[in-house]
């Protein structure tokens, strides 16, 4: 018993493992079973249009609570979950993540709604791969994107 578990321990870990173009070395650490699927993250911060320091849901006078936000995955055909991102000390922004190429409708009520598109492509480095943002819009206007942070959306409203 112990010899099938061993042979399927280090099947597992060989067939994880992949080797560099060059054959020259694995690139793939010992962790290789703990790869996860790559996300993109998006934080979105909602402000008032005529002033853009006037945050609608966590502001002092918000117009709006984080409960009335609604992301709707149009490739998933669902709401999305989101949570609240308060790690800068001075802004709060909705926090919600896409693992792959999605559009999303985004809104609050009696307000108009917006649409993101996010086009991903999955990148194959080192062990797990990432993915990685190729074009960003919303309501068709080309968005700047980070590849290695969150990237932050603001919606004026």
């Amino acid at each position: 018993m112990k010899f099938k578990i061993l042979f399927v321990s280090i099947l597992i870990f060989l067939l994880g493992c992949k080797v560099a173009s060059d054959n020259s070395a694995n690139i793939c650490p010992q962790a290789a079973l703990s790869c996860i699927t790559p996300v993109q993250f998006f934080k979105l911060k909602f402000v008032d249009k005529s002033n853009s320091n006037l945050d609608l849901i966590f502001g002092r006078n918000a117009k709006y609570n984080y409960n009335d936000v609604v992301i709707y995955s149009i490739r998933h055909n669902k709401n999305l979950n989101f949570t609240i991102d308060s790690t800068d000390r001075t802004n709060k922004y909705i926090l919600f993540s896409t693992p792959g190429t999605d559009e999303f409708s985004i809104r609050l009520p009696n307000l108009n709604k917006d649409t993101l598109m996010a086009e991903t492509a999955f990148v194959n480095s080192g062990c797990c791969g990432s993915l990685n943002i190729t074009k960003l819009t919303l309501n068709k206007s080309a968005l700047p994107f980070s590849n290695t942070n969150p990237t932050i959306i603001l919606l004026k409203k």
